[in-house]
């Protein structure tokens, strides 16, 4: 399952977001400031210093760039794939 951790008025977290649906994958987004905290995200992504945070199965992918370059690297296929792990 895909999880991507945003905040309101964030440009690329909108981006990653439409980028996700366009490509027909289910996430769940996590807001900070709405459904998580500031502290939780520095405290349990420390190495992540932007946002959107994305993480697949418990992995984190990355932020925007990090995920455009995955889904470059495995294919069009790539949201199918992930679905199916699932």
């Amino acid at each position: 399952m895909i999880t991507i951790i945003t905040r309101d008025n964030c440009k690329f977290c909108n981006l990653a977001k439409n980028v996700l649906r366009e490509h027909g994958l289910l996430f769940t987004e996590q807001k900070i400031g709405h459904d998580i905290t500031r502290e939780y995200v520095l405290t349990n992504y420390p190495q992540m210093k932007t946002l959107p945070i994305i993480i697949n199965d418990g992995v984190v992918v990355g932020g925007y760039e990090d995920m455009l370059m995955e889904m470059s690297n495995r294919g069009p296929l790539f949201g199918r794939q992930i679905l199916n792990e699932g």
